[in-house]
């Protein structure tokens, strides 16, 4: 049997107020968060997601798919997979029912909610509860996460590059289609930044005047879409594109070239496995697999960008193993799909990629990350290894020119520990170059990254990648909250000096500071401190980078 809404929302108003009215159940107003309950669109009824729910006082503060962390001394009310009822107004008083199966699937749900209503406030008020209840306590250890089913996880190895934490808000928003065959979501970033440079004169002289670097810059706009082919298990797209202007500064004309960045398809394989085939990350490091938007800093590690490809041509299979505690990924990459270079004379690549968890305390809020990867390249083109300082506004301050080559083995290890709030990440790189005429050079680098969310949020570790997921922003401030604070600090090297190869030196210290107002508002500042030996000359310089970032989800 089919429920249609909009036939039976008398019905269920009464019900909801009946239910109120002889429930025994009776408690004062307090600051309540409802876990691991299910939710039905109004508006596209085959549409069912799992969301924690944050109650302050009698106030409906949010309704999230995003983990959240609460605050010390909020009630944790665990649904148990519960479908809520009722209207869901952020910012007006809480109102609603869980009832524990799916009303559409049964409707003696509603004739008989003595028997399946296993939650009810009224007002922002508990009136009725049999599902289990702690408080939260002030030990950041145990913080705890929502229950979000495998169903609901992103279940590609490498998610989309702009997928933000998504409040559920009632209706079809206008960036979002459904259809019997496919559904999908548009999404659109835009990041504006603000650069200001003190070089000293011995990087100057390496590297010439910074005049076209000291302003500002559309540093990013990029936009795409992300959704499911309806088969049995869906096949998931993911298409991003960004335009050529990106890269010009705000006094620079309009440039309408369009560069796809991204266009993959994510397949389900047997045994819990996904193929990922099209343009994507190459599974090595966690930094390079992490979207840069959502990383403690504003760019990536020097070492990340210098030894490092961003994006390849090919096909990637991945898993997991030993109860999700080891995640794994394989993949071939050839990029003459997207260049003009014949299969033949261009470079072909293997890559693959083993993450641990070593130790996890019960709740994961206190969790050990240790990986490993490697890539081997027949570097048919040509190697180079260049970077900016960890700032998009730079010239290039590291480089060692286009070098003939046989082969390229590069590795990578990481690891992370976070506990709650504090994050503290490492990765180091080494590239070993198989060019005789040049001494077989080897290249390498690491860098150290601390983070530590000010507001109490704690970042959800992603066994399916073995990676970290964007901070959470619990309580945005369109909803009376401060929204998400972040602090951070990274100290990062490179070395592309080697066998007579004057490519740099370079080392970075960064501070940062992170505030997500909401979830689609982003303002960020960065610090850095670049050494440079380079020449038979050391350099000193500093750089301040402000960045506002808005986001289309």
């Amino acid at each position: 049997m089919i429920w249609k809404t909009e036939n039976t929302s008398l019905t269920l108003s009464c019900l909801i107020v009946f239910l109120i009215w002889l429930a025994p159940f009776h408690s004062v107003a307090e600051d309540i968060m409802i876990r691991n309950v299910r939710i039905i669109n109004r508006e596209a009824e085959d549409e069912i997601v799992t969301v924690s729910i944050l109650v302050e006082g009698n106030i409906l503060k949010l309704v999230s798919k995003q983990d959240i962390t609460p605050k010390p001394g909020v009630k944790i009310v665990d649904a148990q997979g519960g479908v809520v009822l009722g209207k869901l107004a952020v910012g007006g008083p809480a109102n609603l029912i869980i009832v524990d199966e799916d009303p559409r699937k049964n409707f003696d749900v509603l004739l008989d909610t003595k028997t399946h209503a296993s939650f009810a406030m009224h007002n922002g008020e508990i009136k009725k509860s049999r599902v289990p209840m702690k408080i939260h306590a002030a030990d950041v250890s145990s913080t705890l996460t929502a229950d979000v089913s495998e169903r609901d996880r992103w279940f590609a190895y490498v998610p989309p590059p702009v997928a933000l934490p998504i409040s559920y808000e009632g209706g079809r928003k206008w960036n979002h289609w459904n259809s019997k065959w496919f559904s999908g979501t548009f999404f659109a970033a835009i990041l504006l930044d603000r650069t200001r440079w003190q070089p000293d004169f011995a990087t100057q002289s390496m590297l010439g005047d910074f005049d076209d670097s000291d302003t500002g810059e559309l540093r990013g706009f990029r936009f795409g879409a992300v959704g499911a082919l309806k088969f049995e298990q869906p096949w998931i797209y993911t298409i991003f594109a960004a335009t050529s202007a990106f890269d010009r500064g705000f006094d620079a004309g309009v440039d309408d070239e369009i560069i796809m960045f991204d266009y993959r398809l994510d397949i389900p394989t047997p045994g819990n496995t996904t193929l990922s085939i099209g343009k994507q990350k190459e599974p090595i490091s966690m930094e390079r697999i992490m979207s840069m938007v959502y990383e403690p800093m504003q760019e990536r590690s020097a070492v990340s960008d210098g030894l490092m490809r961003s994006r390849n041509f090919g096909m990637v299979l991945s898993g997991n193993a030993f109860e999700q505690q080891t995640s794994w990924a394989v993949g071939a990459f050839n990029d003459w799909v997207i260049t003009s270079v014949p299969f033949e004379d261009s470079a072909s690549q293997g890559v693959g990629r083993v993450t641990w968890i070593p130790w996890a305390s019960g709740d994961e809020s206190n969790l050990v990350h240790l990986g490993a990867a490697i890539r081997y390249s027949n570097a048919r083109e040509g190697v180079r290894f260049f970077t900016e300082p960890e700032i998009d506004n730079s010239p290039v301050f590291i480089d060692t020119g286009s070098l003939e080559a046989d082969g390229a083995l590069t590795w990578n290890l990481e690891a992370s520990w976070r506990k709650g709030p504090f994050w503290l990440a490492a990765e180091y790189t080494q590239t070993d170059v198989s060019a005789v005429e040049y001494g077989d050079p080897s290249f390498n680098g690491y860098h150290v990254t601390a983070s530590w969310l000010l507001s109490g949020e704690m970042r959800e570790y992603q066994r399916r990648s073995g990676t970290f997921a964007a901070a959470p922003i619990a309580r945005p401030t369109d909803v009376g909250g401060w929204g998400t604070w972040e602090a951070s600090a990274r100290w990062s090297y490179l070395d592309l000096n080697d066998s007579g190869i004057d490519g740099g030196e370079m080392q970075v210290f960064s501070l940062g500071l992170n505030w997500w107002l909401k979830r689609d508002l982003n303002f960020s500042i960065n610090w850095r401190h670049i050494n440079l030996d380079r020449f038979s000359r050391n350099g000193s310089s500093q750089a301040m980078i402000a960045r506002l970032s808005f986001y289309i989800e």
